[in-house]
């Protein structure tokens, strides 16, 4: 009687440790799968929030191309202002040389070339500094906008930078 009292008392010690194992390894799983649950959350959310990231920087790559083609076109521009001014300068040339001519014609036509070459003088000289302006303002509004463009990148690749740091412990907590 006491053997078998003794036996049975130990069955059932043992199934009570068991069962105490099997509750802990249960509240253990559940534990797991909450914690790879709320992994997933943030690992949909840094994925998120770089997929949003990697938008604004192919947007402001796109505006960087507006503004290269703005530049390039300001550039045509000034080209032609050169060409004109070129074309002044000869104009300005060919009314010395008349104007020598007409030195050796008569004084009356000396004064008249003297004023046309006075004029073109003053168009070119316009036209020079019309074309130092807009070079100027053109140079410094590209310069604003690579400034602003160079510093909205450095932030938004701080936020990736800060969105990853936080990502990865909880990541790799797993």
């Amino acid at each position: 009687g006491g053997l078998r009292s003794l036996i049975h008392q130990k069955e059932r010690e043992l199934h009570d440790i068991n069962e105490y194992r099997l509750q802990t390894l249960e509240s253990l799983v559940a534990d797991r799968e909450r914690e790879a649950a709320a992994a997933r959350e943030q690992l949909a959310k840094v994925k998120e929030d770089f997929t949003y990231n990697l938008k604004l920087l192919e947007e402001r790559d796109k505006e960087l191309e507006r503004y290269d083609d703005a530049f390039a076109q300001l550039r045509a521009v000034v080209r032609e202002r050169d060409a004109e001014l070129s074309e002044l300068r000869i104009a300005s040339a060919d009314a010395a040389h008349e104007a020598a001519s007409a030195r050796e014609a008569g004084t009356e036509a000396e004064r008249y070339f003297e004023l046309k070459l006075s004029q073109a003088r003053e168009e070119a000289e316009t036209m020079r500094w019309r074309r130092d302006e807009d070079v100027r303002g053109l140079r410094e509004a590209l310069e604003a906008q690579q400034r602003e463009s160079a510093r909205q990148l450095a932030e938004a690749s701080e936020a990736l930078q800060r969105e990853r740091r936080g990502a990865a412990p909880a990541f790799y907590d797993e």
